[in-house]
C-alpha cells in the first residue's frame, strides 16, 4: 500500500486489547506515534543528494543504525500470497488455482490502493490491525473468482493464517548479516508497511531480538514512501538522518521514501540488474561489505 497520507487513527477493535497490550509494551507504541516536525533545508537536501551517488560505497563509521523493510527484504511468504489464499477458499466451496489468485490479487490491490488515497478512513489507512484494509482487499480478489462462504468466516482464517510464522521464511543471510550488523554495534529497526501482527510474527520467526525498533504504518498512521513514517524512525533512534541507513525492495517506497528525509538508501533487487541513485544489492549479504566501505 502507497497511501500517500492520513493522520493516525486507530481505534482498537473489541477483542484486540491482549495483543495490543502485549505490542503497546514490547515496541513503545507511544514513541512510535512521535512525528518529527523539523524538515530538513534544501540546502541540506542537496548535500545529502550527493552521498546516493552509486559509486560512493564508503561509508565506514559513518552510520549510527540501520533500518530494514520487511516483506521480500527480510521475510517472504511460502508458499506464495496466491497460493495460500486458494488453498483457504478451497476449504470454503471456491475451486480456483493459485495463480489466478495471485493475479487477480494483483490487481485488486492497485485498485484499491488508488482509492484508499482518496478515502482512507474508509478503508482503515492507519487502523493498528489492518483488519477493514484486508477485509475490503480479499473481498475485492475473490469478486470476480466467487466469494467463499461464510465469507467473514472464511476473512478470519485467511486473516489469522498471515500471522502464523509457519507460512513465511526468512531469507538465507538473513541472520547471519544481522549477527554481523549487531556486533558492529549499530541500532537496528524495521520500519515496513505492515500491521500489529508483524510484531508477533518477527518474535515467533526469531528476528525480533535482533531489532531495537518496530515502526509500522498501520501505528504511525503513514505508509511508504510517505516522509512522516521515516521521520517517526528517526525520531526514535535519536540520530541525524544521514548516520541513518534504511534497506528495502520497493525503490519507490523504500529508496524515494528514506531519501527524501536525508537518510540514505540501499535498493535491494533480489532479481534483475537495474542501477539507481544509490548502491544496488542482489543480497542482504552484499550490505556487510558496504557499510564497511570495503568495496
Amino acid at each position: 500500500m502507497d497511501t500517500q497520507g492520513c493522520t493516525a487513527h486507530c481505534p482498537i477493535l473489541s477483542g484486540c486489547d491482549t495483543l495490543w497490550s502485549h505490542i503497546r509494551r514490547r515496541f513503545d507504541r507511544g514513541n512510535l506515534l512521535q512525528r518529527r516536525q523539523d524538515h530538513i533545508s534544501a540546502a541540506q537536501c542537496g548535500a545529502m543528494s550527493q552521498l546516493h551517488h552509486p559509486g560512493d560505497y564508503g561509508m565506514t563509521k559513518r552510520f549510527s543504525a540501520v533500518f530494514f523493510d520487511a516483506a521480500n527484504t527480510l521475510l517472504h511468504p511460502d508458499p506464495p500470497v496466491g497460493e495460500l489464499y486458494a488453498r483457504t477458499a478451497r476449504k470454503y466451496g471456491v475451486d480456483v488455482v493459485g495463480t489466478d489468485v495471485q493475479a487477480q490479487f494483483r490487481r485488486s490491490w492497485e485498485a484499491l490502493q488508488g482509492k484508499a488515497v482518496g478515502d482512507p478512513v474508509r478503508y482503515g489507512i492507519g487502523e493498528a490491525d489492518g483488519r477493514r484494509w484486508w477485509h475490503a482487499l480479499v473481498a475485492e480478489t475473490f469478486r470476480p473468482l466467487g466469494l467463499p462462504q461464510p465469507f467473514d468466516v472464511f476473512f478470519d482464517e485467511l486473516y489469522n493464517l498471515f500471522a502464523d510464522p509457519d507460512v513465511w521464511r526468512v531469507y538465507p543471510e538473513v541472520f547471519e548479516v544481522l549477527e554481523a550488523l549487531k556486533t558492529r554495534g549499530l541500532i537496528m529497526g524495521v520500519l515496513s508497511n505492515w500491521d500489529i501482527r508483524l510484531g508477533p510474527l518477527l518474535e515467533g520467526l526469531k528476528l525480533m531480538a535482533y531489532f531495537d525498533h518496530l515502526v509500522l504504518s498501520a501505528v504511525v498512521g503513514w505508509e511508504k514512501p510517505h516522509r512522516r513514517i521515516f521521520e517517526s524512525a528517526l525520531e526514535l533512534v535519536g540520530f541525524p538522518a544521514d548516520e541513518v541507513l534504511h534497506v528495502g525492495d520497493n525503490y519507490q517506497q523504500d529508496v524515494v521514501g528514506a531519501q527524501q528525509v536525508g537518510m540514505y538508501a540501499v535498493w535491494l533487487r533480489r532479481r534483475g540488474t537495474q542501477t539507481a541513485d544509490c548502491p544496488v544489492i542482489s543480497s542482504l549479504g552484499d550490505l556487510v561489505t558496504i557499510i564497511d566501505g570495503t568495496n
